[in-house]
C-alpha cells in the first residue's frame, strides 16, 4: 500500500489495514516519505491524546496565507496525524508541528503574536536545528508511545537539493565547539574606542580561532544562531575553511531590533572593534542575514575600505531609517532606501556576494535590483539564489558556499 494523505484516510476508514502498524513501520524508516515521481512528501506526527488539531509548518510553504495547506488530518483513532504536499525536489525548508488542543487556536499568526512551540519531527530524515529539549509525551518503554521530541526545526532537503555535508553529517554531541565570551568586544580587542555601556553593553561576543593563521575574519551577526543552535566552527572545519570567526550577538529580540536596525554608532563601533587588531594582510568578511545582512551592506558605506567581503543573505531591503517599517511594506517604494544609498555611494574594490531564496516573494526581484544597482555603478555584485525561504536552514547552507566564492575556493 502506498502511504499518503488520501489512501491512508481511505484504509483507516475502511479498516481494511493495521494503519497505525503500517505507519510506525514507515515513520521509523524516516520522515516525510518523498515520492520523486510525483514530488509528493508525506508527513506523519503522532500526537498527545488531548490535541485536536495539528498543523505542520513549513517554512514559506505552509505559512501566512498558505497557513491551511498546513493542517494535518487526522488518522482515526491511531493517534497519528498525516498530511502530503506537493514539495519541489529542489527544495530545502525548516519543518516543524504545532500541536492545538483547542482546534480554534489554529490559525495564522497576528503580527506581533508570539509563536507557539514547534516540535521538531522526531523520525526526520534531516537534521535538527534545535531549540530545548521537552519531556516526552509517554514513557519510552511503553509500547505505541511516540519517542522523546524537542522544540525546534527539522530540515527538508528535496533530492536535487544542493548537498550539504558541512552541517547535514552527525549531530555534535554539544550544540557548540566554541563557548560565547559574553563580553564587550573593547574587553576581548583592546579598542578604547567601546565603552562597557551605552548602546551595545552586555552584547555578548562569540569567537572562534582556527588553529592555524586564519585565511580571513568573519564578522558575524546573529551569533546565537550560529554557535548555539547550530555549530558554525564545526562546519567550517569540515568545509576546509581556515576562518576566524568574530561573531556579535543579541541576547534577546529587543536588543536585536534596537542594534541591526540601521545603528550606524552600533555598526561603526563593532567593526572599530573588529579591524582593531586585525592583521593587515587577513581579509574582513562582514556577514549577516535579514537584518544582520543589512548591517553587512551598511558596513560598507559606514567604514569604507575596511571591508574586503560582504555577503548578505535576504537583507532586509525593506528597511527605511527613522520610519516604523516591517517586511510588510516591501512593496511601498519603486526604489528601496538601500538602493539609493549604493547609486550614490563611491564603488569600493569589496566583493558583495547578496543571497535570496526563490519563495521570498518581493525580496527576489529587489534583492537583484540592488545588485544590478550596485553591478552598474562599478561594484563587484552578485546574486545566489537557492529554491528556500527567509530560512536558517538555507542560510547555513549558502554561508558556506559564498565564504568558499569570496575566497577564492
Amino acid at each position: 500500500m502506498r502511504i499518503d494523505e488520501a489512501a491512508v484516510l481511505e484504509a483507516a476508514e475502511t479498516g481494511a489495514t493495521d494503519v497505525a502498524d503500517l505507519l510506525e513501520r514507515a515513520a521509523r524508516g524516516g520522515t516525510p516519505l518523498y515520492d520523486p515521481r510525483t514530488c509528493r512528501a508525506t508527513f506523519l506526527w503522532r500526537a498527545r491524546p488531548e490535541v485536536q488539531a495539528v498543523h505542520l509548518r513549513v517554512n514559506r510553504v505552509t505559512e501566512k496565507d498558505d497557513f491551511e495547506r498546513g493542517l494535518m488530518r487526522r488518522v482515526g483513532q491511531t493517534g497519528w496525524w498525516i498530511r502530503t504536499l506537493e514539495l519541489a525536489p529542489t527544495l530545502r525548508a525548516s519543518y516543524g508541528f504545532v500541536e492545538y488542543t483547542d482546534p480554534a487556536e489554529a490559525r495564522p499568526l497576528i503580527p506581533g503574536e508570539g509563536m507557539p512551540p514547534v516540535l521538531a519531527d522526531p523520525h526526520g530524515a534531516g537534521p535538527v536545528i534545535p531549540y530545548e529539549p521537552v519531556a516526552p509525551a509517554a514513557s519510552a518503554g511503553r509500547p505505541g508511545a511516540r519517542p522523546a521530541v524537542r522544540t525546534g526545526h527539522s530540515v527538508f532537503s528535496g533530492p536535487l537539493a544542493p548537498a550539504a555535508p558541512e552541517w547535514d553529517g552527525p549531530v555534535p554531541s554539544t550544540p557548540a565547539t566554541h563557548h560565547p565570551e559574553a563580553v564587550h568586544p573593547a574587553a576581548t580587542t583592546g579598542a578604547s574606542a567601546i565603552e562597557p555601556d551605552g548602546e551595545i553593553a552586555g552584547v555578548p561576543l562569540f569567537r572562534h580561532h582556527p588553529g592555524s593563521r586564519p585565511e580571513a575574519r568573519l564578522l558575524l551577526f546573529d551569533a546565537e544562531d550560529w554557535f548555539l543552535r547550530l555549530d558554525l566552527p564545526r562546519a567550517l572545519a569540515v568545509a576546509g575553511l581556515d576562518v576566524e570567526v568574530i561573531g556579535v550577538g543579541h541576547r534577546d529580540r529587543e536588543t536585536r531590533m534596537r542594534t541591526l536596525r540601521g545603528n550606524t554608532d552600533f555598526l561603526t563601533a563593532v567593526l572599530d572593534a573588529t579591524v582593531a587588531d586585525k592583521d593587515p594582510a587577513v581579509p574582513l568578511i562582514v556577514a549577516g542575514q535579514s537584518l544582520g545582512g543589512l548591517s553587512a551592506l551598511l558596513a560598507l558605506l559606514e567604514r569604507p575600505g575596511a571591508v574586503d567581503a560582504v555577503i548578505a543573505q535576504s537583507p532586509s531591503v525593506w528597511w527605511w531609517p527613522g520610519r516604523a517599517c516591517s517586511p510588510r511594506d516591501l512593496d511601498a517604494h519603486r526604489v528601496d532606501w538601500l538602493a539609493a544609498r549604493f547609486t550614490a555611494a563611491e564603488p569600493q574594490t569589496a566583493r558583495v556576494v547578496l543571497g535570496v531564496g526563490t519563495r521570498e516573494g518581493l525580496m527576489l526581484p529587489k534583492t537583484h535590483t540592488l545588485a544590478h544597482v550596485m553591478a552598474a555603478r562599478g561594484w563587484d555584485a552578485r546574486v545566489r539564489v537557492w529554491d528556500g525561504g527567509h530560512d536558517l536552514a538555507c542560510w547555513r547552507h549558502d554561508l558556506i558556499d559564498a565564504l568558499l566564492e569570496v575566497l577564492d575556493q
